[in-house]
């Protein structure tokens, strides 16, 4: 019953959170590409670009986009991507 913009608020103040821990022990934290509110390449990247830790990126699945073009929904995140 929650809407998409108070979840994204609520995963990317996670993110900010566990970015801090992934940059302390040297790893980077992927966000995949999947359902819900990481369903589109603007989904995904709403809750990616606001966050300021280096640490955190994308875990671009080439599997994961069904949409009308998924060649440009991949080009979309994979200049955020840390993992293929």
């Amino acid at each position: 019953g929650d809407t998409l913009a108070d979840a994204q608020t609520r995963v990317v103040a996670a993110l900010e959170e566990c970015g801090e821990a992934a940059a302390k022990a040297g790893v980077l934290l992927a966000v995949e590409n999947h359902h819900g509110v990481t369903a589109t390449p603007e989904q995904l990247l709403a809750l990616v670009k606001p966050v300021t830790s280096k640490a955190v990126g994308v875990n671009v699945d080439t599997g994961n986009f069904h949409g009308a073009d998924p060649y440009a929904e991949v080009a979309a995140i994979a200049p955020y991507g840390v993992n293929v």
